[in-house]
């Protein structure tokens, strides 16, 4: 132990053995050591999680309420989003262009022991090569991680179970999950609805989880990755095997997310197969957030949902991802959504927030867009040829209402982000620029701040007041903070309005958030 807090100290990267799984660990302190471990792992800018030796260390790097405490020092240890304090001593590279860190203390002997001395944070991620699925034994550990760790910390015993580390935060007082994995998923989920049959659903390609329904009691799984590899793809399948075997449950309907291009839904139509099972012919992506946080909050009328993500397949074939819907667990019916915009090259957009930009300047502010464009991103021509072009030609351009390709676009159109090397990277940035919160608990209003305008036309929520406003603000020279903030400001009043709206046509009072983008504009929850 002595020597692996030395090497630690000196900059090495330790692959540490769990009974989970493994960690790729170093100095968090140490810049060269962080920037090595992220080009080992190929993890160019994706935030790493850190391991404070105790309390006071996880204080002294960052802020941290009774809340957020009573959350690190529970029995589940999760990670814990935190507002990182400045002047904290730090590597910049542990969370680059981010004001937060994720968070946890050490839950096992062994790692209290390597923290007792010496380096007193480690920067973290999960023991396995990107793309691929963790490794779960010494011996997969030596061959697959030998090129990532410079030194092992092993000790004798299996990994029961391969589990990443949850991830959590504090909105309100009250604790949220992100990640659901080590220290939860073990435990089965109480829903105020029964399934007349075993149900499996199988989930969807980006962060997968699955799910096995009996009766009233939904079993979910650990968190398990992104389905891209064959490797993947063949871990989830052996995954829900074993868990249905556990359980001593054979599924009777098996479904998936609704996305026609989906690993996943062919998954479920091979298990659907092996099972003698019904194939259900798959759930909608919002109609499953809907219905998860009806479940989740023991809800068994309908509501109001808010549904803000990246992506999610639409019944008219379109990319949704800004749903303001009434519905219940059966069913559900669209009132509000974003105006949809062409995705020139769809994925490649995504990638390429600055194609996503051009697309929203050139589609809701006509000519003048397209010029604005080419003065905004100057040093990209040939790419924005070829988005009018495409667009101009409705070649390989998905219509996407997504209230995540619209952070997308403003985090470009501002300077903040134009490539996202891991999802969420242009929200997270452009979220992290707003000074709202000393921590995720805590929420500190900004004097006459006001939304930017935009218009709801029938059922669609129209941008181009708003994209006008924020070029508007960005020439007159505007801090990007204030732009930023105010952007945040009028996704708020978006979803506001049409709540209010939704609850006078509908008489509903109740309504649940969901989706990966209310993560961006979690502090505003509660308003």
């Amino acid at each position: 132990m002595t020597q692996a807090q030395a090497w630690l100290r000196d900059g090495k990267i330790l692959a540490i053995k769990r009974s989970s799984g493994f960690h790729l660990a170093c100095d968090a302190r140490n810049d060269e050591a962080i920037m090595e471990l992220r080009c080992r792992k190929r993890r160019p800018a994706k935030p790493l999680a850190v391991m404070a030796r105790d309390l006071e260390v996880a204080n002294e790097i960052c802020r941290v309420t009774a809340a957020e405490a009573r959350l690190l020092l529970s029995p589940e240890a999760p990670i814990v989003l935190l507002r990182m304090r400045t002047g904290a001593g730090l590597s910049p590279a542990l969370a680059p262009g981010l004001n937060t860190v994720g968070v946890m203390l050490p839950y096992t002997k062994l790692q209290r022991q390597l923290l007792a001395s010496g380096v007193d944070v480690m920067g973290c991620t999960s023991g396995n090569r990107s793309g691929l699925p963790a490794v779960n034994s010494d011996r997969q550990a030596l061959m697959e991680l030998g090129q990532i760790a410079d030194y092992f910390l092993l000790y004798d015993g299996s990994i029961e179970q391969l589990c990443d580390d949850s991830v959590t935060f504090v909105a309100a007082g009250q604790s949220q999950v992100i990640r659901r994995s080590r220290g939860y998923y073990t435990a089965a989920i109480t829903i105020p609805v029964r399934a007349d049959k075993p149900t499996l659903a199988v989930g969807g390609d980006l962060k997968n989880a699955f799910c096995l329904v009996l009766n009233n009691q939904a079993y979910l799984s650990r968190h398990m990755g992104d389905v891209v590899t064959v490797e993947s793809k063949r871990n989830l399948i052996e995954n829900i095997v074993t868990f249905c075997r556990e359980l001593g449950v054979t599924p009777a309907l098996v479904t998936a997310d609704l996305h026609p291009g989906y690993y996943s839904g062919r998954i479920a139509s091979q298990l659907a197969e092996r099972f003698g099972a019904v194939r259900h012919p798959g759930v909608q992506h919002h109609h499953a957030h809907l219905a998860a946080c009806l479940g989740e909050n023991g809800l068994v009328e309908g509501a109001i949902g808010i549904l803000l993500d990246g992506t999610g397949y639409g019944t008219d074939g379109q990319l949704w991802g800004f749903e303001v819907v009434v519905g219940n667990y059966a069913n559900y019916r669209r009132h509000y959504q974003l105006a949809a915009v062409p995705l020139p090259g769809g994925e490649y957009a995504i990638r390429n927030p600055f194609v996503t930009a051009v697309a929203y300047l050139s589609f809701f502010l006509g000519r003048r867009g397209e010029q604005l464009a080419l003065e905004l991103f100057p040093q990209y021509p040939s790419e924005v040829a070829l988005t009018k072009q495409l667009m101009a030609a409705g070649v390989n351009c998905p219509l996407s209402s997504s209230c995540g390709r619209l952070f997308d676009a403003v985090a470009a159109i501002l300077g903040v982000c134009h490539h996202n090397t891991y999802e969420g990277q242009a929200p997270s940035e452009l979220s992290s620029l707003v000074p709202w919160v000393q921590s995720f608990d805590s929420f500190i209003p900004m004097e006459n701040v006001t939304s930017y305008p935009y218009i709801i036309d029938g059922a669609e929520i129209n941008p181009a007041p708003l994209l006008e406003a924020i070029i508007a603000d960005l020439l007159a020279g505007t801090e990007i903070a204030n732009i930023a903030w105010r952007f945040h400001e009028t996704i708020v009043s978006m979803v506001r309005e049409a709540a209010a709206l939704v609850r006078a046509a509908t008489g509903l009072n109740c309504v649940v958030l969901s989706g990966g983008s209310w993560q961006k504009v979690q502090s505003y929850a509660p308003r």
